[in-house]
């Protein structure tokens, strides 16, 4: 089915529930009935390919239709925000802003100190750090005042970063300054000398088929071949940015240096703080588990809850369509057992039109009355999974200036900004802006 008739239909289907869905959300809990609190956790990913923020999504959709029931009040939990990450990113920029002053009063000295340290903090918040030139900027500007300040090896090094973060760019101030333009060519040629040994990374993660960007740049892309477990091989050496994403999870990130000739192995896993993202941290083993019962079970105590949904997501392809399986589990504190909910599937562009939610609400409510046993732990999740390590490793090539030109690939470097304050985006291999900026824009 094309995506438009796909569209169509996602839409009618929508229009033909709205009246009942509505209609079943204005009903009002029997005379006398009593309402017990449900607390939903965001659905761990059982592996990559699951869409970034599903499992936070179903939460909400079902807690909504759980809510739209009448006999259980529900609300949602979400992983703890990364205020770390968020609080040096923020440092950074402070950092940035303070040296550019410094510049300004041609107090060289105070201003490589402050673009030192806006560069720590990029650094410390590299998962949070969508665009990378920032930091490929402040390496430059740390460079000009230290050969301001006579530290010309220190120099030569920030520029090397520079480059090494981002071989596609030309920097705003070579259009400024003859020798800055020559010493820059000149430490450029020696970071992407094609003759030169170079290195790779190999990104594992867990669950597998995680979304990877390196340097600003999708290398981890859509189809189950561009997820981890992924090589990048014929790096330049140097300095590097990398950041993989998962559903219900921070970003990964961070950075590191290449050696030419070594291979790096950067292995990463769903990130977060607190009891929900250690839930889910565990729940991507494919097993519910005792240890995740007992975590359920404290937060079901701190936040005063009688019960607690959670489960996890697991994304495939059914007759060349995009599908999701859904497995949910209720905890109840009055039996301190788990229950577990019969498996839903739909298609995901299906996600928004209730129905599958609808099915997990009823279910739910039925099982308040006759819980049952409960689940003897520890428990498969999803036993149709393919097993870690079944996905075979791909890897691809980087290749430099010279060599695209060679094959005859246009070559040109992005439009150098007015000034250094100017951000811009991620630019790949063509000098042309690729899909990272549309990526980036949704993470905002």
């Amino acid at each position: 089915m094309s995506l438009s008739l796909r569209s169509l239909a996602v839409a009618l289907l929508c229009a033909l529930l709205a009246p009942a869905l509505a209609a079943r959300a204005q009903q009002a809990p029997a005379a006398g009935s009593s309402q017990q609190s449900l607390l939903v956790l965001p659905f761990a990913p059982l592996n990559g390919q699951v869409p970034e923020r599903a499992g936070l999504y179903v939460a909400n959709q079902v807690a909504r239709e759980v809510g739209n029931i009448g006999t259980i009040q529900s609300s949602v939990l979400n992983v703890d925000p990364d205020e770390a990450g968020d609080g040096a990113l923020s440092a950074a920029r402070n950092a940035v802003s303070e040296a550019q002053k410094m510049v300004a009063q041609r107090r060289f000295g105070a201003a490589a100190d402050s673009w030192k340290r806006a560069i720590e903090k990029f650094d410390e918040a590299a998962g949070r750090l969508v665009d990378v030139a920032e930091l490929s900027d402040a390496h430059v500007e740390y460079a000009v005042v230290l050969y301001a300040i006579g530290r010309d090896e220190e120099g030569a090094k920030e520029l090397a970063n520079a480059i090494s973060l981002t071989p596609f760019r030309t920097f705003a101030r070579e259009g400024t300054s003859p020798l800055f333009s020559a010493t820059v060519k000149r430490i450029r040629d020696q970071v992407l000398d094609p003759k030169a040994k170079r290195a790779a990374i190999l990104f594992e993660s867990r669950p597998s088929g995680a979304k990877v960007l390196l340097d600003g740049e999708v290398v981890a892309d859509g189809e189950a071949g561009w997820r981890t477990p992924y090589t990048y091989k014929e790096l330049p050496p140097g300095k590097h940015h990398w950041r993989m994403l998962f559903s219900s999870s921070e970003p990964a990130g961070g950075v590191l240096f290449l050696e030419r000739g070594a291979t790096i192995t950067v292995k990463s896993g769903l990130v977060g703080k607190g009891e929900v993202a250690r839930i889910n941290s565990i729940l991507i083993s494919n097993k519910v588990t005792p240890e995740v019962v007992d975590a359920v079970r404290s937060l079901a105590e701190r936040e005063k809850s009688e019960l607690v949904l959670f489960g996890a997501l697991y994304a495939y392809e059914e007759l060349q369509q995009p599908t999701l399986s859904f497995d949910a589990y209720v905890y109840s504190t009055k039996t301190n057992a788990v229950a577990r909910l019969k498996r839903k599937t739909f298609d995901q562009e299906l996600i928004g039109a209730g129905m599958a939610m609808y099915e997990v609400a009823t279910e739910l409510s039925s099982k308040l009355e006759e819980f049952g046993k409960g689940e003897t732990l520890p428990s498969t999740i999803n036993g149709s999974m393919l097993p870690e390590g079944a996905i075979g490793k791909r890897e691809r090539l980087f290749k430099m200036p010279s060599e695209l030109e060679a094959e005859g690939q246009e070559v040109g470097p992005a439009k150098p900004a007015s000034g250094p304050a100017q951000r811009r985006g991620p630019v790949g291999p063509g000098g042309k802006k690729g899909s990272a900026i549309k990526l980036n824009e949704r993470e905002r």
